[in-house]
């Protein structure tokens, strides 16, 4: 039903409508990463690298967490949504709890220099 939905109202431009949601949440979660307190002092490539890193690993393990948890749950289409929905916030929640509690541990080259 979503999916029929989801076709019905975004085509002929489905592929670039998903597309589109995919680099927003790469960017997104890139651009958190790449700021973020404990990658300050690492070199440019280094930063790239893990930020690639940790954005493909979150969306996609997101994505495949999703796919498994479809299997096992209901063939109700308002609680798959629903769940979805809310397994969404839950790991952003938790991704942004992680990386506050990183970050609380990391001290900065100009906190070291202002001691």
């Amino acid at each position: 039903m979503a999916l029929i939905t989801y076709l019905r109202v975004f085509s002929p431009n489905d592929l670039a409508v998903a597309n589109g949601l995919w680099l927003n949440a790469h960017v997104g979660v890139g651009a958190r990463l790449y700021t973020s307190k404990h990658m300050k002092n690492m070199c440019t490539s280094k930063r790239v690298v893990y930020t690639a890193f940790g954005t493909v690993m979150f969306n996609f393990g997101s994505v495949l967490f999703w796919a498994t948890s479809k299997k096992l749950l209901p063939k109700c289409k308002t609680f798959t949504m629903l769940f979805g929905l809310a397994s969404g916030v839950a790991l952003l929640a938790i991704g942004e709890m992680y990386l506050r509690e990183i970050d609380s541990k990391t001290q900065t080259a100009e906190e070291t220099s202002e001691e």
